[in-house]
């Protein structure tokens, strides 16, 4: 759960094909006569690649710096994931770029995250399966596949509970309503883990009644709390920003901003300007969602603070404060 798959370095000599670029023929015949060139210790492969690479890196002697695994076209990143430090490719290695040869400069082996840093993550995590174990929660995949109201799909043994689809069914509704009833039961495994996760709750209610935690005044403070926290946040969901969307146009627009693009160099460097496939995968998983979030995050401040501001003129609240000194 908490591996890091390492990272590897390499250089590269790219003879491009496609449109306006070489023939297929024409890039094996160049790729080829370089891989010729090419010591057999590779030390002279940075060399090579500055004069014969045709991609931004020859300037760099075709360094391509440390990767992680989903940066690269997959092609070129299995090859380079299956090589060793100071290997170099025998063969071509064909991408939609056209014909590569790579050279693995370094290697950063996989590592775990300290034990410090994901310790309370893993005491939850445990204390979760222990209950699991102590009350014997099971869930019927199969049952839920063709269930009628009376099919049990979920069992809890310590409370010698059999829980029907029925009950999930009315449970699931009243928690997130019918439509989403709906979207969340067309997945097997979502159904699964809103099972489990409905008779995690029961079993909870239960372990909390045993240890007497109504009786703690500071549980129920926090309880109280957590609970009108929710109830606002639900409500404020559901009615004041139900309408506010970020459609692709909005994130197409800030996206195209050239100050945009100057930030985005700035932060993941010259490889994000130079490097498609870094680029595409960047933009995919971090940038555009964060461009969303970030829209959303703005509209439901600007619908919020109009609400407030409808609020405050329908019912004016005046503060009345007086001040006694103390001697």
């Amino acid at each position: 759960m908490f591996k890091s798959e390492g990272q590897v370095r390499a250089r590269h000599i790219l003879v491009r094909t496609g449109k306006g670029n070489h023939t297929d023929a024409e890039a094996q015949k160049l790729i080829r006569s370089v891989l010729g060139m090419i010591k057999n210790d590779g030390s002279n492969f940075g060399e090579l690649a500055q004069k014969y690479s045709e991609c931004p890196s020859a300037k760099d002697s075709g360094d391509l710096g440390y990767f992680d695994r989903g940066q690269m076209v997959q092609e070129f990143e299995d090859a380079a994931y299956a090589m060793k430090k100071g290997d170099f490719t025998r063969e071509p290695v064909k991408t939609v770029f056209g014909y590569h040869l790579i050279y693995v400069e370094d290697i950063k082996p996989p590592t775990y995250a300290p034990i410090d840093d994901v310790k309370s993550y893993l005491s939850s995590d445990m204390n979760v399966a222990d209950l699991i174990a102590e009350y014997g929660i099971s869930v019927y995949p199969e049952a839920l596949k063709n269930a009628t109201a009376s099919t049990a799909v979920g069992a809890v043994d310590k409370l010698k509970l059999s829980y029907t689809y029925g009950e999930f069914l009315a449970e699931l509704n009243s928690m997130v309503g019918k439509a989403n009833a709906g979207i969340l039961l067309k997945s097997e495994q979502d159904a699964v883990k809103a099972v489990r996760e409905l008779l995690m709750g029961k079993v909870l209610e239960d372990k909390s009644e045993r240890m007497k935690m109504s009786d703690d005044a500071d549980y129920t403070r926090f309880i109280g709390t957590v609970y009108n926290d929710y109830i606002i946040r639900e409500y404020l969901n559901a009615v004041v920003l139900k309408h506010v969307i970020v459609s692709d146009a909005d994130v197409a627009s800030v996206y195209a901003d050239p100050r945009m693009k100057k930030n985005l160099e700035k932060q993941y460097g010259t490889e994000y300007r130079d490097n498609p496939a870094f680029r595409r995968i960047k933009d995919r998983d971090e940038v555009l969602p964060g461009i969303r979030q970030q829209l959303m995050n703005e509209k439901k401040g600007e619908a919020y603070s109009k609400y407030i501001a409808s609020l405050k003129a329908k019912y004016p609240v005046e503060i009345l404060m007086t001040f006694e000194e103390k001697k």
